[in-house]
């Protein structure tokens, strides 16, 4: 009898406590977890990688296992994912209610509606305006792509701190290993918002390359002023003391001298005398 195939499961410890009271919703290849009663419960991710290597159990050697990771995720990414067409093109033209962005006959984004982390952080992607107690909303691609570079800064900066940083000393490798993180957020944007962002965001990055090579000239000309300076003092150090050595001989000499002038002048009258 062959043996099945092996999933293993990787979560955290809400999710294994709760996972009952979540329901699977799908967007094309993306699915979320989320639990319809209760709209600040945090939503997940699941995402699967299959297994490189062999795993070797019994008297079987199953090369097709796989790892399911379940994930939190941001609830934003996941209105990025349901809105990214109107965000692309910018369908809206004014200001609607926040409910009214999303489709009141469909479960999931009922519950999107009410999620409390999407409505609080809404002006991620969005201008809004507090009207009395409705909350009007309209979609800012400008917004969206702030909201990305916070972001993608947190990413750079973990990825300098953690055990995917480029051990590397070429500063513009760095940067484009950094800019590969943006990739992240392509299954949510899709093609054409993420295309437009990581224009913008090869942009900064190579204006950032050529910013830190103005600033890497200006420390190596600035260290090259440095070294010239000490070399500078250094010479005039060295000719004050060979100035100083000089004029001490020529002391030395002088009193040499005066000894000698003195000795003869005594010694012309002692013969005077005699």
């Amino acid at each position: 009898m062959e043996p099945s195939k092996y999933q293993y499961l990787m979560t955290d410890e809400y999710f294994l406590e709760h996972n009952e009271s979540y329901s699977a919703f799908s967007f094309g290849d993306i699915q979320f977890f989320v639990n319809l009663n209760d709209f600040e419960a945090p939503i997940f991710q699941p995402s699967k990688i299959q297994n490189p290597y062999a795993s070797l159990i019994g008297n079987y050697c199953i090369s097709d296992s796989s790892i399911l990771f379940i994930n939190k995720v941001d609830p934003i990414f996941v209105a990025i994912r349901l809105l990214r067409n109107k965000l692309a093109n910018e369908q809206q033209a004014k200001s609607i209610e926040f409910e009214n962005i999303f489709d009141n006959e469909d479960t999931f984004q009922i519950y999107l509606s009410k999620c409390r982390s999407i409505r609080e952080n809404f002006d991620s992607i969005s201008i809004t305006k507090e009207v009395g107690d409705e909350l009007y909303v309209k979609l800012d691609k400008g917004r969206l792509f702030q909201f990305l570079d916070i972001k993608y800064n947190n990413i750079r900066q973990y990825s300098q701190q953690g055990i995917y940083f480029v051990n590397d000393c070429n500063q513009k490798k760095q940067d484009e290993f950094e800019l590969q993180a943006c990739i992240l957020f392509k299954q949510y944007m899709g093609d054409q918002l993420f295309n437009e962002f990581e224009a913008a965001r090869k942009l900064i990055v190579h204006n950032q390359i050529t910013n830190s090579n103005v600033v890497i000239d200006q420390v190596h000309r600035e260290e090259k002023a440095d070294r010239g300076d000490k070399e500078n003092q250094q010479k005039r150090n060295t000719n004050q003391e060979k100035q100083k050595a000089s004029e001490t001989k020529t002391l030395e000499a002088g009193k040499k001298c005066h000894k000698l002038d003195s000795f003869c002048i005594k010694n012309k009258e002692q013969q005077q005398q005699s």
